[in-house]
């Protein structure tokens, strides 16, 4: 009999390995195989090169993944790209986290359970921990390489460290808490709401057994996992890496996140809008517990909140406590503008997996409860039968339900876009460029698998940064400065003043387009063209194009245009992607594009080679109907609840100018009775001719308002 018991004992501790399995399985399958989008190609190209990211610098992420890709997983895959090996080790991380997680609960139910663990209790541990891991915000995290997958797995195992100091007031496992605890803030700094709760919690539960001797070994051990933030001075900087960590006042300002706010998630010109925290509070439930399936886990977590007593009380409450103030305190902060922008849906509920911890922990406490009470009035074996049925239904639903949203199998839009940027631009290019997606795979491909060597990035946003100026001998040395940064001050530079320096060694390129507050680059003596998303000077030709024909190949004809990317019908993102908001981007570009060659043509004075217009029309016409038919697809795909986002009303009137300034011209010269009033895709045609009529009301004087 103590032998089936030590047996039954040993295999409850190797439970974990049911989740980590399944997870790491569906992980693997919906895996991102390349270049993904959001932070994504800042963080891994870093860790490639070993230089620190945005604040607070994700130092812990840096090493870790540094070492994973040039070391490790090349035993493993030797051929693989390093895009692949990144997301490999991120699958296998939240896999682990998982794993974990399950412990966490065993561990939590253990505490006030008088006969041990149970069957229930340890088939609803499995259970719990996999509706956590396969919650679609949590699975989209796991099949590319970002903080928040080892941000849960710290998360899972500061839980698990609490519950066992707590019920076994052990001083090895507050020792293991305090290393956990310090690699934990090393990674992600949001775990600290969490710490600040559970670690006055532990000392004063073992406060009779504390003393001098063991304050300093906790302090060295918390050390000791918060290490990788000394590692931050010593980084390699690069095109990509934020502020100056070689001076005191610059490390304090970057691991306080003080270019964002310390205590706030966002700096924008629209932080001050952020939402009421009651409809913050809505949109995390919403979000996280709106579908059928996952309905009855707040509510099954209240009600086990409702009913604590006794030993279940004793553990509950610093849990509880946790994740009120985290709730409490985080969301308040949060200033995110996400009721204006759908893209900071998407960035907001990144930080909705730490709450989630605890919920599904309360949520499967409640449910193996109630699960060991119904089993009283049924045989054991079929009682059993019926729990791994119920269960497995569980789990089985949150599959069915979740695998098409998250699974990025066949995502290759980062590197198509980003290879598409890189390929417009002419021999030997200084870029800068704006927006994280633009920035990200382009200075991947370019620093990482050093996709046009020849191309110099920069980032526009880091321009005007007080410490630019120290990477101009390092980072920078093949650029001509005038200046220590973009500014209007004695000792800055004008966006002019760089083009003179550097147009007579190479162009200068700026994605999207030079910057409307600071007009110094619009001058005559710099020939502005534009391919693609690129806005680009160079030196003027000796003799100007003799007819706005001649002038097409300022606009790069048909490159700029072809080598986008494309909308799916059924893309593998969803409408509050980065993918879908820079696809809006695209065909907003795409548009001015085409509006611009429209535009040459309807310049044309009458007597213009008809032969020659009527070739280039066409094209245009192709090229229009392409991109039209595009947006046409993103339109009936994306909810139309979702399209609010900045680029649509200006996409609408792009359209529309394009449109009319066509069939001005086409009037004009008698090519033909082809004109806007014949537009196919009336969904999209009627609303950018509204937007346009409205455009027109605002601002009368507009020439291209005379046909309306």
């Amino acid at each position: 009999m103590k032998a089936a018991s030590d047996l039954f004992m040993a295999a409850q501790n190797f439970l974990f390995l049911i989740p980590f399995g399944i997870s790491l399985v569906l992980y693997g399958l919906t895996m991102s195989p390349d270049m993904a989008s959001g932070d994504w190609g800042e963080l891994v190209t870093n860790a490639y090169l070993l230089s620190p990211s945005h604040p607070p610098g994700y130092p812990l992420f840096v090493l870790l993944y540094h070492v994973w890709i040039h070391y490790l997983s090349g035993i493993f895959m030797p051929f693989a790209t390093v895009a692949y090996r990144a997301n490999v080790l991120n699958v296998i991380i939240s896999a682990a986290a998982v794993g974990i997680f399950q412990r966490a609960i065993s561990s939590f139910m253990r505490s006030f359970s008088d006969n041990g663990l149970t069957f229930w209790h340890q088939a609803s541990s499995i259970m719990g921990s996999l509706l956590f891991g396969l919650g679609p915000t949590v699975w989209h995290y796991s099949g590319h390489a970002e903080v928040f997958a080892l941000n849960n797995l710290f998360l899972a195992l500061i839980i698990w460290l609490t519950c066992e100091c707590l019920f076994h007031r052990r001083m090895s496992y507050v020792y293991s808490g305090a290393l956990v605890s310090g690699l934990a803030l090393a990674n992600q700094q949001t775990s600290v709401i969490y710490l600040a709760v559970f670690v006055p919690w532990i000392l004063f539960s073992i406060k009779g057994t504390l003393n001098i001797k063991k304050l300093v070994y906790l302090g060295v051990f918390f050390i000791l996992g918060f290490s990788p933030y000394f590692t931050l001075p010593f980084m390699t900087p690069n095109p990509l890496s934020w502020g100056d960590l070689t001076t005191p006042r610059g490390f304090w300002r970057h691991i306080t996140r003080e270019e964002y706010g310390s205590l706030q998630l966002y700096k924008g010109s629209n932080s001050k809008s952020s939402p009421a925290y009651a409809d913050k509070i809505s949109f995390y439930f919403k979000t996280q517990f709106g579908s059928i399936l996952y309905v009855f886990v707040p509510i099954c977590a209240l009600l086990w909140v409702l009913t604590l007593r006794g030993k279940k009380r004793a553990l509950s409450l610093p849990l509880l406590s946790a994740v009120t103030l985290y709730v409490t305190a985080f969301f308040h902060l949060c200033n995110l503008p996400f009721h204006e922008d759908v893209l900071f849906e998407s960035i907001f509920q990144r930080f909705f997996m730490q709450p989630n911890t605890i919920v599904f922990i309360f949520f499967t406490a409640f449910v193996a409860e109630q699960l060991a009470r119904v089993s009283t009035k049924l045989p054991s074996n079929l009682s059993k039968i019926l729990t791994v049925v119920f269960l497995s239904a569980l789990v089985g639903g949150a599959i069915l339900s979740n695998y098409k949203s998250v699974d990025q199998s066949s995502n290759t839009f980062v590197r198509a876009y980003g290879t598409a940027l890189l390929t417009d631009l002419p021999q030997n290019t200084v870029v800068s460029i704006s927006g994280d997606m633009e920035l990200y795979s382009m200075a991947y491909l370019n620093l990482v698998e050093r996709v046009r060597p020849d191309v110099s990035i920069l980032s526009t946003g880091f321009l005007s940064s007080l410490w630019i100026h120290k990477r101009f001998e390092t980072v920078y040395s093949s650029i001509n400065w005038t200046g220590e940064r973009w500014s209007g001050d004695p000792d800055g530079f004008t966006i002019g003043a760089l083009l003179k320096a550097n147009l007579l060694q190479r162009p200068v390129a700026f994605i999207p387009g030079f910057p409307d507050e600071d007009p110094s680059w619009n001058n005559p003596m710099f020939k502005l063209t534009r391919r693609g998303l690129a806005q680009i000077a160079s030196v003027p030709d000796a003799s100007p194009p003799a007819t706005p024909l001649d002038s097409w190949k300022l606009f790069g004809w048909p490159q700029s245009l072809d080598n986008l990317p494309t909308f799916e019908a059924s893309p593998p993102y969803g409408p509050d992607s980065w993918e879908t908001r820079t696809f809006e981007l695209v065909c907003f570009y795409r548009f001015k594009i085409i509006l611009s060659w429209a535009s040459l043509l309807g310049s044309a004075p009458a007597e213009f080679e008809k032969k020659a217009a009527r070739a280039k029309l066409a094209e245009l016409s192709e090229a229009l109907n392409r991109t039209r038919a595009d947006v046409e697809r993103m339109i009936d795909w994306v909810p139309k609840a979702k399209i609010q986002s900045t680029y649509t009303p200006s996409l609408y009137r792009a359209i529309a100018f394009t449109w009319f300034s066509i069939g001005n011209f086409m009037e004009k010269n008698r090519i033909s009775q082809w004109g806007p009033q014949k537009l196919p895709y009336q969904t999209i045609s009627q609303l950018a001719v509204q937007e346009m009529r409205e455009h027109c009301r605002l601002n009368p004087a507009d020439q291209s308002c005379k046909k309306i």
